[in-house]
């Protein structure tokens, strides 16, 4: 009788352990997609987004990317932030030049609790340049807030990959079908006689 007792209540401790950790785990700030082929001269789309926040009040980035291969044209606000209540948004400094977007931000304004879930913090859009090769898009000095103005923990975020190709030309496509058919014309006899 003891015994089950005994593991009845190590059942209901792990039982609650395993839901204080899972209460606590960490937000993951990560940037989708995380893999993308693009075009030259090509424009596309990415997200910064967290998962998983608890009572998210303010957050701030900084993102570089390889201006031999990508330049960045705009940054919008993803509208977390403003399902919690009024926000400002702040998209940054853009940096062609440097491969940076630097201080972007954004914040609640009025003392409310912050917002819980996953969404969307920004969005930026770049076009690839006239060059081949695949360009890392990394987040760094990441700053998350709590509605008391606290850091908030959260996973590092792995980079995202672009892979900047050029288009293959129509000819280019065109070019072994024409040859097949070339070959399988020639290996046809040019004319047959009649049997009989």
């Amino acid at each position: 009788m003891a015994t089950r007792l005994t593991s009845i209540c190590l059942w209901a401790l792990g039982a609650l352990l395993a839901c204080t950790v899972q209460a606590s785990a960490a937000p993951i700030i990560d940037i989708e997609p995380e893999t993308l082929f693009v075009s030259h001269e090509q424009s596309f789309g990415v997200n910064i987004v967290i998962h998983d926040a608890t009572d998210l009040f303010a957050f701030q980035f900084d993102l570089s990317f390889d201006p031999r291969l990508l330049s960045a044209t705009s940054v919008a606000d993803g509208g977390l932030l403003s399902v919690g209540g009024p926000a400002i948004f702040f998209p940054g400094t853009i940096d062609n030049v440097a491969g940076r977007i630097s201080f972007t931000l954004g914040t609640l304004t009025d003392s409310l609790p912050g917002v819980n879930g996953t969404g969307a913090l920004a969005g930026i859009v770049f076009r690839s340049r006239n060059a081949s090769g695949i360009a890392s898009l990394k987040l760094s000095d990441i700053i998350l807030l709590d509605s008391n103005l606290a850091d908030i923990a959260f996973a590092a975020p792995l980079p995202a990959q672009i892979a900047v190709m050029p288009e293959p030309g129509t000819l280019a496509l065109l070019a072994p079908m024409l040859l097949g058919m070339a070959w399988v014309l020639r290996r046809r006899p040019a004319h047959l006689s009649p049997q009989g």
